[in-house]
């Protein structure tokens, strides 16, 4: 059994986000949130803990403006209902602004051994222009992680942002992961058809280099051996999500 915690609140609303999610952080409704997870996880009690859960991943959209008391409430919710053992994958999503030293030290006091960090990009325009964060962010971002206990680390990057020249992100990709070995996943997305402000295609690649582009990043994250597992994901040996090759395959 896999179990997914939605989690919808945001630092702030990025520009081309079209999901249900709130750009800002009120803990009032955080802490009522919260409960409302604990109860549900609560209504799964058989008694018996007798269902080993293979994955947790706390996902969508800034699982990392919880505290640590909101992780203490609900993995004790979870330990009380379920199993979880060494070799259950326990994901945490960020944003580079929320992978300081402090919350990472904070983190690393859970069973998390998995974490997922959106970049995006590397183009300082496009982050702009997006309302995500900022390069430096990133960096420092993965300074710290890779000076943490994890050794899974997932980056998560979109191709056809306004401002990304042709091959950018696969070189952004290379460059990260030649630079940090703790990475061991990349998912790069294509950015999903939607009403965009119009200045937006004029500032990307053409539809035309549309595949192109897609097929390029691919073999770049393939030499750098990663061996892609799901359309959008690629692993190192031993890497693959468990989350994610559950939705794909249902096993």
């Amino acid at each position: 059994m896999q179990l997914y915690i939605h989690i919808p609140f945001c630092d702030s609303k990025c520009l081309y986000c079209k999901f249900a999610s709130i750009g800002q952080i009120d803990y009032e409704k955080v802490d009522t949130y919260v409960k409302k997870i604990i109860t549900d996880i609560k209504k799964h009690n058989t008694g018996s803990k007798s269902v080993l859960l293979k994955s947790i991943y706390f996902w969508w959209w800034t699982p990392s403006i919880l505290t640590k008391s909101h992780f203490e409430n609900i993995f004790n919710a979870i330990n009380w209902v379920f199993q979880i053992n060494e070799n259950t994958e326990i994901t945490l999503e960020t944003t580079p602004q929320r992978a300081t030293r402090d919350n990472i030290s904070m983190w690393e006091n859970f069973p998390f051994n998995r974490i997922s960090m959106w970049v995006e990009s590397l183009n300082p325009k496009t982050l702009e222009i997006t309302r995500r964060w900022k390069v430096e962010d990133i960096y420092l971002a993965l300074d710290n992680l890779e000076l943490s206990k994890y050794e899974n680390i997932s980056l998560d990057f979109i191709i056809w942002l306004p401002y990304s020249q042709k091959k950018e992100i696969a070189w952004n990709i290379e460059s990260l992961v030649l630079k940090y070995k703790k990475i061991k996943h990349i998912s790069f997305y294509m950015l999903e058809a939607g009403d965009y402000p119009k200045i937006w295609k004029s500032l990307s690649i053409k539809e035309d280099d549309y595949e192109d582009e897609y097929i390029f990043t691919k073999k770049t994250v393939e030499k750098l051996g990663f061996e892609r597992y799901e359309i959008s994901n690629f692993a190192k040996l031993w890497y693959k999500s468990i989350h994610n090759s559950w939705y794909w395959v249902h096993s």
